[in-house]
């Protein structure tokens, strides 16, 4: 897998991007070199099995952005979708 991340201060993660794996043994190779427990991926596996894909995505942590933009540093106060404990909401 490949994968690249942008680091900006001290808020970690804030841009990311992921080449995922495009076969089953890729898959199986990297469970087994961190050893993770493949039944807990056997969905994604058996995808591969019928159809082996070439996939990628990206992310951007958009509210640590707007932190870094705005020097403050608690990501706690720049909530883009309230956090409703117990509530359940679409945006």
């Amino acid at each position: 897998m490949k994968a690249t991340d942008l680091l900006i201060g001290l808020l970690d993660e804030t841009l990311g991007r992921g080449e995922r794996h495009e076969s089953v043994e890729e898959v199986c190779e990297a469970l087994a070199h961190h050893e993770g427990d493949q039944s807990e991926y056997q969905r994604y596996i058996d995808k591969r099995k019928v159809k082996p894909l070439k996939t990628s995505g990206w992310e951007m942590e958009t509210e640590r952005y707007i932190c870094w933009i705005f020097q403050h540093y608690d990501i706690r106060d720049i909530a883009i979708l309230p956090r409703l404990n117990g509530l359940k909401y679409l945006p």
